[in-house]
C-alpha cells in the first residue's frame, strides 16, 4: 500500500476526483490556489524565519536558507528554533541543515530534520542526478554514460 502522500500524488497524475483521492489519502485537503495569499503568507514565513536566525535568504517560493553560524543551540536546538518560529503557519515543513544552502536542501529531501555533520562529499554520493536540478537530458546523457548519482558524477576525472 502506498502512504497518504504518494498515494494522493498518483490519484492526481490519473486525474481522479477529490472525493475518490481523498478517500485514498485520508489527511489529504483540498486547497484552492490564490497566488496574493501565498505570497502574503510567504512573506509571513520570512518575516517569521528571522526569530530564529537574522539571516535569511529568500530562495524560492517555499525555499528559505538561513544561516546559522553563531547561533547558540546547536543543530537540535536549530530545528526547533525553526519550527517554533513558524508553528503558527498551517504549512508543512521539511528542514535539513547541512554546510551550504545545497548540502542543506538536499538534506531536507532525504528526510525531514536530516543533518549533515560530516562530510559532504560523502554524505551527497548516494543522491540522484536531479538534486543538482540540471534537467532531464542532462541526466539522461549522464546515464547513458553509467552516471545515475553524485558520488559516480564526483568520482570522474
Amino acid at each position: 500500500m502506498l502512504p497518504p502522500s504518494d498515494a494522493l500524488a498518483l490519484c492526481y497524475a490519473l486525474a481522479v476526483r477529490s472525493v475518490q483521492a481523498q478517500a485514498v489519502a485520508h489527511d489529504a485537503r483540498t486547497v484552492i490556489d490564490d497566488q496574493t495569499r501565498d505570497a502574503a503568507v510567504w512573506e509571513g514565513v520570512l518575516e517569521a524565519l528571522d526569530a530564529a536566525s537574522p539571516l535569511v535568504e529568500d530562495a524560492a517560493w517555499g525555499r528559505a536558507f538561513l544561516e546559522m553560524t553563531g547561533i547558540e543551540g546547536g543543530p537540535a536546538g536549530w530545528l526547533d528554533a525553526v519550527r517554533g518560529a513558524l508553528a503558527g503557519f498551517d504549512l508543512p515543513l521539511r528542514l535539513g541543515l547541512g554546510p551550504n544552502p545545497f548540502v542543506a536542501e538536499a538534506a531536507a529531501v532525504r528526510a525531514d530534520g536530516t543533518v549533515c555533520d560530516g562530510d559532504p562529499a560523502a554524505f551527497l554520493a548516494a543522491f540522484p542526478l536531479e538534486q543538482l536540478d540540471c534537467g532531464p537530458t542532462v541526466c539522461d546523457r549522464l546515464r547513458l554514460l553509467g552516471i545515475a548519482t553524485l558520488g559516480e558524477l564526483a568520482a570522474l576525472p
